[in-house]
């Protein structure tokens, strides 16, 4: 499947707007499951998915360095990276995003 960039629906654009700093938001665009979480100012998004047993990421932290937590098994990722800070051999599935005028656009 080719990758493309897709316009984020507008009830998550204006989401995405109110989203504070490490607070962690879920999104669903072209039958994906997508995290969103703003740290040091920069947006970046990956799968919802915990790599390792499933979990709703969304459901986890995110710590004031970018760590996002698991709430399920307590994995840790670094958001900006999408490693696996536990040397476990996951890693976050990190999709680009990016704000275009008023509206947001995921690299898919």
């Amino acid at each position: 499947m080719l990758k493309k960039w897709i316009k984020i629906p507008s009830e998550y654009n204006q989401k995405i707007k109110d989203l504070k700093t490490r607070e962690l938001l879920s999104i669903k665009i072209s039958d994906q499951d997508i995290c969103v979480v703003i740290v040091d100012n920069e947006l970046f998004a990956f799968s919802n998915y915990c790599p390792h047993g499933g979990a709703l990421l969304s459901l986890g932290t995110c710590n004031l360095k970018g760590v996002i937590s698991c709430p399920k098994h307590g994995y840790k990722f670094d958001c900006k990276t999408g490693k696996d800070l536990d040397n476990n051999g996951y890693h976050l599935k990190r999709q680009k995003i990016e704000k275009r005028a008023e509206d947001y656009w995921l690299f898919i």
